[in-house]
């Protein structure tokens, strides 16, 4: 798998910071889990007639397994997420090669209307109808 094989080189273990690649590790057998449940979903429709109750049985067993594995990763990946949100200082080798310009822009470019409702407004744009 290509994700698998990302997270497991020596380019993203050298140059990724640990939390990051630990975030990217949960999101990936959070995924795997997924895909597993699903497949065996799709496995138990396709051949629900043909097999017997202790199959049916050891399929429904990996679903519920499954979604549980993956809900239980995606809880943990969320405060993973929660508990980094903050981004601490950590060392970080890719600082030593890259740098971000600071904006060239004025403080004023920087306050962004509320537009929520410019696409879908309230009320109609012509309140007497198309043909008035």
């Amino acid at each position: 798998m290509p994700q698998k094989a990302y997270l497991d080189s020596k380019d993203t273990v050298t140059y990724v910071p640990d939390y990051i690649r630990n975030a990217a590790q949960l999101h990936y057998d959070s995924r795997v889990a997924d895909v597993k449940a699903t497949s065996s979903i799709v496995e138990l429709f396709e051949t629900y007639q043909k097999i017997d109750t202790a199959k049916q049985k050891t399929i429904l067993d990996t679903i519920l397994n499954e979604t549980k594995k993956s809900s239980d990763l995606n809880a943990e990946y969320d405060q993973y997420g929660k508990m980094y949100g903050h981004l601490q200082r950590t060392f970080d080798l890719r600082e030593y090669f890259t740098s971000v310009p600071q904006s060239k822009c004025p403080p004023e470019n920087f306050n962004i209307p509320d537009v929520q409702d410019s696409i879908n407004p309230k009320l109609p744009a012509n309140p007497d109808g198309f043909n008035s």
